[in-house]
């Protein structure tokens, strides 16, 4: 069916056969790339659900307020200089 949204191409290994041998016996009227469809829109709705504006920003803060309680926590793992040594020994 033309459409002007962009498409990808799936290589069916076993395991994708495998999986589409379960849609299949799940939605037996639809076609495989339909079933391709389906498995990746069941996948989503249930390990990565719509998150709203408020829980995508509190996701960021978290993820900053990790960084700034780690950042600096190596400084002594490593002498003044390291960095310079180490890249002696590359070619450049």
């Amino acid at each position: 069916m033309p459409t002007t949204k962009p498409r990808i191409a799936v290589t069916v290994t076993d395991e994708v056969d495998r999986a589409l041998r379960r849609a299949d016996f799940i939605w037996p009227d639809r076609s495989r790339s339909q079933l391709i469809s389906a498995i990746v829109l069941e996948w989503a709705q249930e390990h990565a659900p719509e998150h709203d504006e408020a829980e995508r920003q509190a996701r960021i803060e978290r993820r900053l307020a990790a960084i700034e309680r780690t950042s600096g926590s190596l400084d002594e793992a490593f002498h003044p200089g390291y960095l310079e040594e180490l890249r002696q020994d590359w070619p450049e």
